[in-house]
């Protein structure tokens, strides 16, 4: 099969077209989210820092949620372990089996 510069672009071409239709119904969805939820649209309109940071006037907001779950993740103990217990385990019995791999081909 021969394949023309003319066929290459219609594909190319096609493919745009697609991805134009799936963003302008995903352009569509948030639309009508923000329309439904009249509340959520005026704390977000309410926000400050709107017309200095733009979009990433929010992100403060993400900063001390994500320190909050980091300090929950330390803190917070479901009986006698925490997230990070379970991950000293996870990283000890990983390095206990890589040690008896590399004696095993060693030996």
């Amino acid at each position: 099969m021969h394949i023309t510069k003319n066929l290459v672009i219609n594909i190319m071409m096609e493919q745009y077209t697609q991805l134009q239709k799936h963003w302008r119904h995903v352009e569509q969805g948030m639309t009508l989210l923000f329309r439904s939820s009249k509340t959520l649209r005026k704390i977000l309109e309410k926000w400050p820092g709107k017309r200095t940071f733009g979009m990433y006037r929010f992100m403060p907001f993400f900063f001390v949620l994500g320190a909050a779950l980091e300090f929950s993740m330390i803190n917070w103990h479901v009986g006698e372990t925490n997230f990070y217990r379970t991950y000293k385990k996870r990283q000890a019995k990983k390095l206990a089996i890589e040690e008896l791999q590399n004696r095993k081909l060693s030996a």
